[in-house]
């Protein structure tokens, strides 16, 4: 147990060396009342560098927003002015990053090592790449892809798994952690692979979905932020490049694809965590994965983009309020 106990706390001490200090920063929530409110959140968000979490598309939801001690007072003015009371959702972010950093190094210390990888802790972008490689040289199911490169240089990388690659069968395409901060998608991608790998012939649910589908995964379609989350800065949300003119960094890579590219819910704004980039598919990552679902075209059947926080399942067209016209078949 002693050397349980030096491993958390060596793990702890680096961990919080050189992150951003979130102490005293909360998540206020607000709910709208009216679509004139509605339009006031909305043009708020695209307009500020202002960190919005979720944001109402409509009358009696709720909004929430990260806002620093530096920037509460003005926030909750403006919300004031527009007719819209709040109230504290989240205390204390610093609190919440500390805690979460003590129950990784907690877990660990503990974990056994039967597993290349704790499926139920987060890990890094070389933990999760290196879980991958090993899964790939030794299971006969997986197949791994570099399928591009980030801004920095780091690799994207594509898992399938398949019980049969000649078969062309339909395919079920997943990928993660577009959103850097978002660590929860990375992990439940990790899950889900480990869970389909480890109860096929066994499992005969699993074993059916396998032998009838191919499964494609991209566990970390944003490397540079997900590391940069990791060394410096806990809630990054974005990619890491260099916007021309700015010292604000970063793309948001959901915001970067050609479908309602440029529309409500995103910004021109470098310094908005909403920033769409200068044009469509600006940006390698973006890039990356629309080949993927392109080489794939006319097999995939399903496409879901693991997101976190909000607790929604989002159709198309989640930029529109129109509907695809298989909707009543996705419900």
């Amino acid at each position: 147990m002693k050397i349980h106990v030096q491993i958390f706390c060596a793990l702890f001490s680096l961990a919080i060396a050189t992150k951003v200090d979130y102490s005293g920063h909360m998540v206020i929530r607000v709910v709208p009342q009216t679509e004139e409110q509605v339009k006031f959140l909305s043009a708020l968000e695209s307009s500020s560098s202002i960190d919005f979490w979720t944001r109402s598309v409509a009358a009696n939801r709720f909004t929430d927003i990260h806002v620093s001690p530096e920037s509460y007072n003005r926030v909750a003015r403006a919300l004031l002015e527009h007719g819209m009371n709040h109230k504290i959702h989240i205390a204390n972010l610093g609190v919440l990053g500390k805690e979460e950093q003590q129950s990784i190094a907690l877990r660990r210390a503990l974990a056994s090592n039967n597993k290349a990888i704790d499926v139920e802790n987060y890990h890094t972008y070389e933990e999760i790449m290196a879980y991958l490689a090993d899964l790939a040289s030794t299971n006969p199911l997986v197949s791994t892809l570099v399928a591009g490169t980030s801004v920095e240089g780091r690799q994207i990388v594509q898992a399938t798994i398949s019980s049969d690659r000649s078969a062309n069968k339909p395919i079920a395409w997943f990928d993660c952690n577009i959103h850097a901060r978002e660590w929860i998608t990375a992990a439940t991608c990790v899950w889900i692979i480990d869970t389909i790998t480890s109860g096929y012939g066994t499992d005969a649910e699993i074993t059916a979905l396998v032998d009838q589908y191919d499964w494609k995964f991209v566990p970390v379609a944003n490397p540079d932020g997900y590391a940069y989350s990791w060394s410096n800065d806990r809630l990054w949300r974005k990619n890491r490049a260099i916007n021309s003119g700015s010292a604000c960094v970063g793309v948001d890579l959901n915001r970067n694809f050609p479908s309602g590219f440029g529309g409500e819910g995103s910004s021109n704004l470098p310094c908005s965590e909403t920033h769409h980039g200068v044009s469509a598919l600006s940006e390698p990552e973006s890039q990356t994965l629309d080949a993927l679902i392109a080489a794939d075209r006319g097999r995939v059947k399903a496409a879901i983009s693991m997101h976190s926080y909000s607790q929604l399942w989002l159709s198309s067209y989640s930029y529109s309020s129109a509907l695809p016209v298989e909707y009543p078949e996705m419900v």
